[in-house]
């Protein structure tokens, strides 16, 4: 019996993710140290936008629905990387709504095909942790979209002042913000000061609550009611064979 690459690639898919966010994740306030925008950091960007297209394997068309949301996310990316001196605002906003609609889209459909696998394997967990991670970068770009409609919605202090006002290093800052926000650590080195950004701020903390607690009595409830499935099978053939 022959397996397609796709067949081979799925049992890892959200594995490959994961490591191709943490990347980013790390290495990008690393390369850009709040000043210029590095190839380095939309390289690996754009290897995030693979690795989440090609996780979504249960079904055709949430895989036409993310390439159609993936490939102008990955152009955006690009173009505003090759012409950050020509219309930077507005090339920066249309890229953070296609990255906002393509990650929360991405976050769902891995939840999704979490759920209706019927039982808990080590890629679901890693699913589940990319998914937390879309997220999280999903707020981000809401954050950047609202600084680019309305400078000075956050304040910050020291370093991240200045990089609020760069629209290369914005990113990494306010990213950095979604996750102590979504974590409710706050540190208080950022604060939201417009409407809209305190609005989204506290929906996205209570968000970050309810996934933690959410997914995990979901994962918790797939894992018994599989426990109990195996049980009934097991025992099935004893009370019949006689």
């Amino acid at each position: 019996m022959t397996f397609t690459p796709m067949q081979q690639y799925r049992p890892c898919r959200f594995l490959v993710l994961l490591v191709t966010l943490i990347l980013l994740l790390v290495i990008q306030p690393m390369v850009w140290g709040f000043s210029s925008r590095g190839p380095v950091v939309d390289a690996l960007h754009s290897l995030v936008l693979v690795a989440a297209i090609l996780s979504l394997s249960e079904g055709r068309w949430p895989r036409v629905a993310a390439l159609i949301l993936g490939v102008p996310a990955l152009l955006g990316r690009w173009l505003a990387y090759m012409l950050a001196s020509t219309g930077e605002d507005f090339l920066a906003l249309s890229d953070h709504f296609i990255e906002i609609l393509f990650l929360a889209f991405v976050a769902v459909m891995i939840l999704r095909a979490i759920f209706m696998q019927g039982s808990v394997s080590l890629d679901s967990i890693f699913g589940a942790v990319c998914a937390y991670l879309l997220l999280g970068m999903a707020w981000g770009s809401v954050y950047s979209a609202i600084e680019v409609l309305h400078p000075g919605s956050f304040h910050a202090t020291g370093a991240m002042a200045d990089a609020l006002k760069s629209t290369e290093a914005r990113g990494p800052v306010l990213d950095y913000y979604s996750f102590v926000t979504m974590t409710t650590v706050g540190y208080g080195d950022i604060t939201p000061v417009s409407p809209p950004a305190r609005t989204l701020s506290w929906l996205e903390a209570m968000m970050g609550q309810f996934y933690i607690a959410v997914l995990v009595a979901a994962l918790v409830g797939i894992r018994v009611s599989a426990g109990l499935l195996r049980k009934d099978g097991n025992s099935s053939p004893g009370k019949d064979g006689q």
